[in-house]
């Protein structure tokens, strides 16, 4: 065959969300891919969608541009026949260890009552490393539980799968399905099963893809050849009449269940080429399932990429060794030293490059059929362009409904809470007073930020039952809808504050309330009881490799000793910043770049010169994701967030995907507003200060929080505090 694909989109692909796997922001895949000729791309990292923001709002500045390229979010999930059956292969589990008979056998006989069949295993060390628990929220795919025995055990259990939206109604489909994975089938990873796939996909609104080697048709090539180790397996085993037939009739009930959750011709058969004989294997079992059933035309070819450029391999086999630094041993010697040696080649391929990839894996293999195979390469453009819809996710503003009282507007909620409140403050017979809050209203109302300020009045109504609040900081303090509101404690027009310099008609966005509580922890509780667990999310953010722990982390592979690492670094800091730093310059936005400290740190230089090897692969690895953290004191306050996010779970507890900071705001540009409820450690001095002068002073034993704030508001409250006092430190 002479002729060569033209077109292709891979429907499979990671970024460095996939930590530890993937590598590089999705904006620099997205380049690569349009500089490598192709106009589309499909985003699917490992079990959840947490670089969807970036990448959306990269292309849409490249449409912006006049740029045509098409993106299609999607997530390469992780699949369970039946999430029943695998809780209670798990109890099974738990009660074989404790050697719990009689709940042995209850357990079983409930596990036999259920369809999906009962995996018979030995497999009960559950000294498994949890590295979710160990990295505070990052999932880490182990590709080499596939190639193990693990990868049969019931609890283990995880199939791989390509899910992407169809339509924008999709999208907001998989969101919920991506947080339902975490909420409700997590262990080690979040788990969906068929059941939750088949009502996200109601009315014809997902597709799928079945995966690499680690999805559930391959899995059901590889259960049947467990005695032949991974590294043996090849395409030649289906010469055998009765493997093969067993092996079809396995892919048949397995890809019969994906029909049956999203639908005739929503399924796709997904085959991909690399120097792994087990792909051969598997792509050959899937192919004569596709001829056999009449499903050639769902076949489809994907490259599975993971770094945006083809001359990052060798950065990305390291990058994945140190996620396992604190778990394993690694020996250096063992990295592939060229292209040619690498098993996968998972960078962005276009419909060339995937063609070429096909001639070199086909060698040998007299079943591969060319013509098939183009087809099923240039198939994958067509699905992006022609079953796929154009995908907008829902971009308006979820402010929580349960703020505005049955009845009212937003607008007079808020117009009726500022007059109560003026009343409180004793304000309402002051003209100045009641025309300021008319033009702040004016223009907050003009804005359609009325369930915003409403918002915050429900925070701070809990906050100050329980804890101290601070009385106001930066340019919301300007603000007398706040003072009025009792969100801050600053009377505006008596210290000349403007409320522009907080709020402005010109200004597109949200107000940012900057509030101090003694504690936040608390706070947090409350408003989940007050509002629902499901309805406060705390936000992310995201660690990545700085120069010196990167540093660390390599020198660690390569076997470098600590000490001459620690002897190297410790003066590199010091060193650049008597060099770069002007008059002027904010030491907190300074950030140890490697050229800074290949050009001022003489020790760095010597650490360098010895080891080079530590120093090639930090351009590519520097600023990497590391781990998940969250935001010191962000919170999203709204309703139905599973459903309109796709959450993440760390220790235990959901949070956002996205985040909103100094270096990206991708959760307002998605309608969520950040709340900033930020513990300050001198309002918890303060209130314990007053508790003890109520014990010492007052002779209350145990004094109540409305003990401290009855003593507060009579002493330390702004209107009582007489600023121009001269003799305070005489004061006892």
């Amino acid at each position: 065959m002479t002729r060569k694909p033209s077109r292709f989109t891979s429907l499979h692909a990671h970024d460095g969300f996939s930590t530890f796997d993937g590598m590089g922001y999705p904006q620099e895949h997205i380049d690569f891919v349009k500089q490598n000729n192709m106009d589309s791309w499909c985003l699917t990292n490992h079990g959840h969608m947490n670089s969807f923001a970036h990448a959306y709002l990269h292309v849409e500045k490249m449409h912006k541009a006049g740029e045509n390229f098409k993106f299609v979010p999607g997530c390469e999930m992780y699949v369970h026949p039946d999430l029943n059956a695998w809780k209670l292969d798990y109890e099974i589990q738990r009660a074989a260890k404790k050697g719990d008979k009689e709940a042995l056998h209850r357990l079983r006989e409930e596990r036999e009552a259920l369809v999906t069949p009962l995996l018979v295993h030995t497999d009960t060390d559950d000294e498994t490393i949890d590295i979710t628990k160990a990295d505070a929220g990052v999932t880490v795919e182990n590709e080499e539980e596939t190639k193990s025995g693990k990868f049969y055990d019931p609890v283990r259990r995880r199939h791989h799968l390509v899910v992407l939206p169809k339509t924008s109604i999709g999208l907001q489909r998989l969101f919920h399905l991506v947080s339902r994975g975490y909420k409700e089938g997590f262990y080690r990873f979040p788990r969906v099963d068929y059941n939750m796939l088949k009502e996200a996909a109601e009315g014809g609104h997902l597709m799928i893809s079945t995966a690499c080697l680690g999805g559930p048709l391959c899995y059901e090539v590889f259960r049947h050849v467990q005695q032949v180790q991974f590294e043996d397996l090849n395409a030649t085993l289906l010469d055998d009449p009765s493997l093969m037939n067993k092996v079809q009739s396995s892919i048949g009930n397995a890809y019969d269940c994906l029909v049956d959750a999203v639908g005739v011709g929503n399924a796709k058969l997904e085959i991909q080429f690399n120097k792994l004989p087990a792909q051969n294997l598997v792509n050959r079992a899937i192919i004569e399932y596709a001829r056999n059933e009449n499903l050639v035309d769902q076949l489809v070819v994907t490259c599975d990429s993971h770094y945006a450029h083809p001359d990052h391999w060798k950065e990305r086999e390291i990058y994945k060794k140190l996620g396992w630094l604190n778990y394993k041993d690694f020996d250096p010697s063992k990295l592939p030293q060229s292209r040619e040696d690498l098993k996968c080649e998972l960078y962005p391929k276009n419909a060339e490059q995937v063609w070429d990839t096909y001639k070199e894996v086909k060698e040998g293999c007299d079943w591969y059929d060319d013509d098939l195979v183009f087809d099923a390469i240039e198939r994958t453009h067509d699905i992006v362009h022609h079953e796929i819809g154009t995908i907008t996710p829902d971009r308006s503003v979820k402010l929580p409904n349960y703020v505005v009282p049955e009845g009212l507007t937003e607008d007079k909620a808020l117009l009726e809470a500022c007059k109560e409140g003026l009343v409180k403050r004793g304000l309402h017979t002051k003209p100045e007073y009641i025309e300021r809050l008319k033009v702040e209203l004016r223009t907050i109302k003009e804005k359609k930020f009325s369930k915003y300020f409403l918002t915050m009045k429900a925070i701070f109504d809990i906050a100050r039952d329980h804890m101290l609040v601070g009385p106001g900081r930066g340019s919301g303090a300007g603000s007398l809808v706040n003072y009025v509101l009792y969100i801050t404690d600053v009377d505006p027009l008596e210290y000349g504050l403007l409320f522009e310099r907080f709020l402005s008609r010109y200004r597109e966005e949200y107000p940012d309330i900057d509030s101090d509580v003694a504690d936040r922890d608390l706070l947090i509780d409350l408003m989940k009881q007050n509002f629902g667990d499901d309805n406060i999310v705390p936000i992310s953010n995201y660690n990545t490799f700085k120069l010196k722990s990167l540093v660390k982390d390599i020198a660690r592979f390569y076997g470098i000793p600590f000490d001459e690492v620690n002897k190297a670094l410790g003066p590199v800091e010091a060193d650049v910043k008597r060099a770069v730093f002007k008059k002027g310059t904010d030491k907190n936005l300074f950030t140890l770049l490697y050229d800074d400290a290949i050009k001022y740190s003489p020790s760095f230089q010597e650490f360098v010169a010895k080891y080079p090897e530590v120093a090639e692969p930090i351009a590519i690895l520097f600023k990497q994701n590391k781990s998940l953290g969250r935001h010191a004191g962000g919170v999203i306050v709204s309703e139905r967030v599973d459903e309109r996010m796709p959450l993440i779970m760390a220790k235990g507890e959901c949070q956002t995907p996205w985040v909103e900071g100094m270096h990206y705001k991708h959760l307002e540009e998605f309608g969520w507003i950040k709340f900033d409820l930020l513990g300050l450690e001198t309002l918890r001095i303060v209130q314990r200060a007053i508790e003890l002068i109520l014990q010492r002073h007052h002779d209350i034993e145990e004094p109540t929080f409305a003990d401290v704030k009855h003593w507060f508001d009579n002493h330390m409250d702004p209107k009582v505090i007489d600023f121009d006092d001269q003799n305070v430190y005489e004061r006892v």
